[in-house]
């Protein structure tokens, strides 16, 4: 635990009890560390508010693990739990991060779909989104960068080309 209760790095919960010390006012707790960690929770998991908080550092990012047999997850499908990405290091690469991976058998889902979520992110990563993963339970982030990147990249190759162009007729002149 850090110096204000948090619990850090890959932490496993297995007793209800335990995943009270990570929710506190609607709220997951976790405190960064030098890298990504894994919370990893055994039974069913209900997630209608509050914020969930994920550092990405490539080529992996903090996750969520849900795992057990007969599991049932229970979301809102009113967009009421955030989903905040922080660029740990500045190293997040763009592409796909898995940020809750449900793995088990006899899987319920109640109201738990991307309608429970809303996405939080950096203001260079504005063209991000989320979407579920393979199984239909998993949250999967895709880092995209925000639509004026690639016109600043466009710029940058047109006035490249001008100038090249240039210099190339120049050299013709002579």
């Amino acid at each position: 635990m850090d110096h204000l209760g948090r619990k850090r790095g890959a932490e496993r919960v297995q007793h209800r009890e335990h995943v009270n010390d990570f929710l506190r006012d609607g709220f997951a707790h976790r405190a960064n560390g030098n890298s990504p960690g894994t919370l990893t929770l055994n039974g069913n998991v209900t997630l209608t508010t509050g914020t969930l908080s994920f550092a990405l550092a490539s080529p992996t990012s903090d996750q969520i693990v849900i795992s057990g047999t007969g599991l049932t997850l229970t979301g809102n499908n009113t967009g009421a739990v955030l989903v905040s990405l922080l660029d740990l290091d500045s190293t997040a690469a763009l592409g796909s991060y898995t940020l809750i991976s449900v793995v088990g058998s006899g899987i319920t889902p109640s109201n738990w779909g991307l309608s429970a979520f809303t996405l939080n992110t950096p203001s260079q990563w504005a063209g991000s989104f989320l979407s579920m993963g393979g199984n239909g339970f998993d949250l999967i982030v895709t880092v995209i960068p925000e639509p004026g990147t690639y016109a600043a990249f466009a710029g940058v190759a047109a006035l490249a080309l001008a100038m090249i162009h240039r210099s190339r007729r120049r050299l013709s002149v002579q």
